[in-house]
């Protein structure tokens, strides 16, 4: 026996290590897919909620302003006339 087998034997025991079945496994991807597509999912939802909600008071800004007719109103100009 080598010595590096003899400290590994010796110093270091080897555990048995619990590895779940395929089924079980099969179950933790697919229950991470699930999650991973639901959260996706809620923040393009709420993403174009946002959108919506901006936009519709943009639109609503928007609305309010509109040209007006002035009455008894006189432009001044100013500068000289080259002035662009």
């Amino acid at each position: 026996m080598s010595v590096f087998q003899l400290l590994s034997v010796s110093a270091f025991p080897q555990t048995q290590t619990i590895q779940p079945r395929n089924g079980n496994l099969l179950r933790i991807r697919i229950a991470f897919v699930i999650i991973t597509v639901t959260v996706a999912a809620t923040i393009v939802i709420s993403d174009l909620r946002r959108r919506a909600a901006a936009r519709m008071l943009r639109e609503a800004i928007l609305a309010e302003l509109q040209p007006v007719a002035l009455k008894n109103c006189t432009l001044k100009r100013f500068g000289s006339a080259n002035d662009g």
